[in-house]
């Protein structure tokens, strides 16, 4: 019998729930040091119980950098109504006393009126609120002045100050050339998610006056001084010298000040009226919620996916017809090796359907040619996708990133591990995690003392593990201060039991990844456990060698350090194993459970947070069965995972060390 594989588009359909305009949204607010539940009730004005409720996983004292998701209504979001003016404001003043823990954007929302109004009428608020302090509250009646000196690129009408968005233009430059606080025009255009914009835009520009020779620009999560400076399309040095104290790396919260060019004074004012200014103006967030991850699930888009896959359906059509008994089952051969990546992917995608959404799956067999690509990225369709996520191999994946990049689509990466596939593409994401960082993982299972131990390192004569040698070594220079206490790297397993030290905790590294050797290497060493203390640190593709002995791996005091990792007693393991035999009647491999992760976690991403969901990648809230995902990237350049599982083997049981 002659069977055929047709990948065509298959349609994830689901019904569209009716929901009002109270659909429920959040905003993702990453804590600061002192902060509680009590704060930020009254930062946002929700009742701290139902910020509780919507945050069962966290603890009453947050800690600093938690992610917690603030619940709000979409109709608050765009239609703030008026509040209920405090009784600190009497009915003959116009001045209100600040309180203890105030910010500009709790007075702001409480009278219903713009931080920028507040600042035109009280200039001293440029240098922060303090307690006890009397600050105007501008009426109807209050006027600002506002801007009209414009170039080509600006215009006014008369109620506002426009910015026509022009090539190669970012929201960041555009914040530096109108001396306004990329927070600012953030809030003053929440219509732009994740500060993606294009030639023509139309951009509002807050209005108030800033005398000084610097805007402010907050970190929301850790950044790189090189990574602002590109945002702001300006020298790094430049900000470097305005902010002398700061290091190479910022961490989250942090104030940094960007140059802009000096002030100068309009031509000509126009007096507008403040009731202009706040009219239809949208919810005022403070700070730390500025990069606008507001995440709710987008029920109203169809979400469009690419999977790129070695399906190999030639060859299967071509075995069918020599064996049309199928003795064997068609998985059990070696061109379906990452089938189950597809099936699982099916089964997250059915999950992630029971939040009401729409998505369209386009799979595409991505044979081992180069022409088959070329096939794929002429597709009329494929320009439409949201997201693109591969199983690519080499030459292949460059021709499918530039087509993403040109096309600014998100390309996710599955199964490479060099490193450089991300240089030149922001858009990549790479899942394999860092080599260098790899190191770094094998050097925190060492002791911190230097002289405390005897280190022996043993590698497989190959530039790869050559490679890994030095990175290794280095990583070793960095935590035990350039103290030269390395021995020379050993090729030989016999060469390891000479150098033993009979006083000392031994620490063998091995840098091999040959079953047949590294067995050997555990024989000998077992051998001499009752003589000496050992402690193995396993190269990272141990996990992969079925037939190393857990006996000798345990005796040995074995590290694994591992992007793969599955704890086969937590609860949604154990759920989503069940669902795997239910529906397919196998055990799940590993690229099941990479399949099921990724899916889950990008298009969770790419549902509450758009394309760019990259810039909001903390505020994801699906936590990965296999590994922990942290990413970062580099100006220009993709996204890389940094997580190494850690890990060691106690009375037969996985024991993690990270």
């Amino acid at each position: 019998m002659k069977i055929k594989f047709i990948f065509l588009i298959v349609l994830f359909h689901c019904f569209i729930s009716v929901i009002g305009q109270n659909e429920q949204i959040f905003i993702y607010h990453q804590a600061t040091d002192g902060e509680t539940f009590k704060t930020l009730e009254q930062i946002y004005g929700v009742n701290q119980n139902d910020i509780r409720d919507a945050n069962p996983n966290l603890q009453f004292s947050l800690k600093t950098g938690e992610s917690v998701r603030i619940p709000y209504s979409k109709s608050l979001v765009s239609n703030p109504q008026k509040n209920v003016i405090n009784n600190h404001l009497t009915s003959d003043t116009q001045y209100y006393e600040v309180g203890a823990k105030e910010t500009l954007w709790g007075i702001s929302h409480k009278f219903n009126v713009s931080i920028e109004s507040l600042i035109a009428a009280n200039p001293i608020l440029k240098d922060g609120l303090k307690i006890g302090q009397k600050i105007l509250i501008p009426d109807e009646k209050w006027t600002v002045v506002k801007e009209t000196n414009v170039d080509d690129q600006q215009t006014n009408t008369s109620n506002n100050t426009f910015h026509i968005v022009a090539a190669g233009e970012t929201m960041y430059s555009i914040a530096k050339k109108h001396r306004v606080s990329l927070d600012s025009l953030q809030l003053a255009n929440q219509q732009i998610i994740s500060n993606k914009i294009s030639i023509g835009d139309t951009l509002q520009i807050p209005i108030y006056v800033n005398n000084n020779d610097f805007i402010e620009h907050t970190t929301t999560e850790k950044q790189k001084i090189s990574e602002i400076a590109f945002n702001y399309q300006m020298p790094v040095q430049e900000i470097i010298e305005v902010n002398p104290k700061l290091s190479k790396t910022v961490p989250a919260g942090e104030v940094v000040k960007i140059p802009v060019a000096p002030f100068q004074e309009t031509t000509t004012n126009e007096i507008v009226n403040n009731k202009n200014i706040t009219e239809g103006t949208p919810l005022v967030l403070p700070k730390e919620s500025a990069q606008l991850c507001i995440g709710g699930w987008n029920t109203e888009s169809v979400f469009k996916i690419a999977l790129m896959m070695p399906f190999n359906t030639k060859d299967i059509e071509i075995l069918t017809e020599k064996n049309s008994s199928m003795k064997t089952a068609v998985t059990d051969y070696p061109f379906f090796k990452f089938f189950q990546f597809y099936q699982s992917a099916l089964l997250a995608l059915d999950d992630l359907k029971t939040k009401d959404l729409h998505f369209e799956l386009y799979v595409y067999d991505v044979a081992g040619n180069k022409t088959s690509v070329d096939q794929i990225i002429q597709n009329e369709t494929l320009p439409q996708m949201d997201i693109i996520i591969g199983i690519l191999y080499k030459e292949q994946f460059t021709k499918v990133a530039d087509f993403a990049r040109e096309h600014n689509i998100t390309l996710i990466n599955v199964n490479s591990k060099r490193d450089d596939i991300v240089q030149g593409y922001s858009n990549v994401v790479k899942m394999m995690p860092e080599t260098s960082n790899y190191s770094k993982s094998v050097a925190s299972a060492l002791p911190d003392t230097v002289g405390s131990f005897k280190l022996i390192m043993v590698r497989k004569k190959d530039s790869i593990f050559a490679k890994t040698d030095n990175q290794i070594r280095q990583a070793l220079s960095e935590k035990y201060s350039n103290s030269l206490f390395v021995d020379s790297t050993l090729y030989s397993n016999y060469e390891v039991i000479k150098n033993l030290s009979t006083t000392k905790p031994n620490y063998v590294i091995v840098m091999n990844n040959s079953t047949a050797s590294v067995m050997d290497l555990l024989r000998l060493l077992n051998k001499k456990k009752n003589d000496y203390e050992i402690h193995i640190i396993g190269y990272h593709d141990w996990d992969e060698l079925s037939s190393l002995d857990v006996h000798h791996l345990q005796y040995l005091n074995t590290v694994f350090t591992s992007f793969y990792l599955v704890d086969y007693q937590d609860d949604d393991v154990m759920h989503f194993v069940r669902s795997f035999r239910e529906r397919y009647e196998t055990e799940p491999d590993r690229w099941a459970f990479q399949g099921y992760d990724i899916f889950s976690f990008f298009i969770e991403g790419l549902a509450k947070f758009g394309k760019d969901f990259m810039n909001c990648r903390d505020h994801i809230e699906y936590q990965p069965m296999t590994t922990e995902y942290q990413f970062e990237n580099t100006v220009g350049n993709g996204y890389i995972n940094q997580f190494w599982n850690s890990y060691t083997i106690k009375d037969f049981e996985i024991i993690k060390l990270n």
